[in-house]
Parts: C-alpha cells; structure tokens; sequence
C-alpha cells in the first residue's frame, strides 16, 4: 500500500499528470517537465491527513517541496530529479531551499543522477565520483539529510540504474530523510520497478 508517492523524470505536463488521478490517488502535486524534459510528482494517497501549507519548486521541473502538515506534525515533502551533471546552480539552489526550511522535518525522494558513495553504490566500486562529483554528500551533510537505505543497510550493494554504455549499475534513487525522521524508520528496500 502507498500513501505517498515520489515521481520523476516524468516527461510530462500538469495535465498529463492530472490524468493520475485515479484509484488511491487523492492528491496530485506537480513541477511539470519543462520542453518534454525532467517533471517531477507527489502523489498523495485518498485519507491521508496531508494540508499543503506553501509549495516550492523550481522553473525547470527538477524538484518540488511541499511544506504542510501531516497527521498534525510539520512536514517538508520533497521530489528531485537530479541533472546528469550537478552544477552550482542547481546544488546551491536545492541547499538554499532545504537550509531556509530549518528545524522542520524533511523526507525526499527521487532520483538524484548522482551517487553517495562510489565504491558502495557502483556495481565497479572505484574512487570516481563521475559527473556529480561529491554533490550529494555536501548536500546531505549541509542539510542534515540521512541516506535511509544506506543507513538501515551499511554493507549491501544494490542497485537502481543500469549504464548500458558503461555496462555498470548504480544506485542513483534515494530517500533522503533528516535525522529526527530517521528514528522513526522501520525498514527501507530497493525494488525492482515492474
């Protein structure tokens, strides 16, 4: 059962992704994708006590946070679709928005086009850390961001990108959690897309 969803790369416009509203979906919450590029979603299951309070967003379709009210806590939703290659632009523009929300709790998922850890998170474990650079640590470690899976599995390799030109796979998906969220998790697995 899902009651909150976190959709990227959709390649879509908001009315394409008004058309997902069906069955479980409730809410739909988007940054549609800009010239048939990047586009982001939050779904949000029918009778989850989610109010949207202010939402942010980019102009290019990368990343969309919803900062509102869940079951009587404050919340920051986040859905990011990471560039291939990670520019200032970009990783400041995320930072800035993610420092300006404070001590409120943030859970973000998406695919981030980068890796944590080049030696855990590539099927070629090495000490490159490709286009991205180390823009997704700096990231985490500014906003106090917990990688969840990594967390709850320090020593697994799993992946959730195949390269077909480089023949590799990489863990490029992540749900990103500050710390006081963390505690709250009970488990985190990677599956296979069907």
């Amino acid at each position: 059962r899902v009651d909150i969803a976190f959709l990227q790369e959709t390649h879509l416009s908001t009315l394409e992704h008004l058309k997902m509203k069906v069955g479980w979906v409730g809410t739909i919450h988007d940054n549609p994708a800009l010239g048939w590029k990047a586009g982001v979603v939050i779904l949000i299951r029918k009778g989850v006590d989610f109010t949207v309070t202010r939402v942010y967003h980019d102009s290019e379709g990368r990343y969309l946070f919803l900062k509102g009210v869940l079951c009587g806590e404050e919340l920051v939703l986040g859905a990011l679709y990471g560039p291939h290659v990670w520019d200032r632009t970009f990783s400041r523009g995320v930072r800035r928005q993610l420092q300006a929300f404070g001590s409120i709790p943030i859970l973000i998922g998406g695919d981030f086009n980068a890796v944590m850890d080049p030696m855990m998170d590539r099927s070629r474990g090495s000490s490159d850390w490709g286009s991205g650079g180390r823009a997704l640590p700096s990231l985490c470690e500014a906003c106090g961001l917990v990688d969840v899976w990594r967390s709850l599995h320090p020593s697994e390799r799993d992946y959730s990108q195949l390269s077909q030109a480089h023949t590799t796979w990489s863990r490029i998906d992540y749900c990103l959690v500050t710390s006081e969220l963390f505690t709250k998790v009970v488990d985190c697995e990677m599956a296979a897309v069907q």
